[in-house]
């Protein structure tokens, strides 16, 4: 982490590092998705603490993807947490403005096309993918101990 890297930089390069470290946690517990996330964010915070602005970009582009998920979801009902959504949108601003400040430095941007890839990748997917419920026959009322005749 370069010294003269502006205040927003270094803000979004620790909360990089600390979602990486919160993303990590589930998996004390068991096998979890979170991993993914985890090694997103730590590999980003390495990106932004090396002077990457794409780091930065890519983070906010893929919470981005998350909020629009989430108001699809809402938008088909499915309720959502009102916290997470404000956090989302102030990360997504933290990273776009660490982004921009990171291009201004003249330090080399990184690789866009790695991040825009891997935000389609992550939020494509749930665009197209849905939860259906099939309600299963109701078997227990025919089996009180009757038999059926034929």
């Amino acid at each position: 982490m370069g010294p003269g890297l502006p205040r927003v930089v270094r803000a979004a390069y620790i909360v990089a590092l600390i979602l990486a470290g919160f993303s990590f946690v589930p998996l004390i517990f068991g096998p979890s998705v979170s991993l993914f996330t985890a090694v997103i964010c730590l590999l980003a915070g390495l990106g932004i603490g090396r002077g990457r602005a794409w780091s930065a970009y890519g983070l906010a582009l893929l919470v981005l993807a998350q909020l629009v998920i989430a108001a699809i979801s809402l938008l088909q009902g499915v309720a959502g947490d009102l916290v997470a959504t404000v956090v989302d949108v102030t990360l997504v601003v933290l990273f776009y403005l660490a982004g921009r400040s990171l291009s201004q430095t003249g330090l080399p941007k990184g690789r866009r096309g790695r991040w825009v890839a891997l935000a389609a990748l992550t939020g494509v997917p749930f665009l197209f993918v849905q939860v259906f419920m099939i309600p299963a026959p109701n078997t227990g009322h025919h089996s009180r101990g009757r038999r059926c005749r034929r």
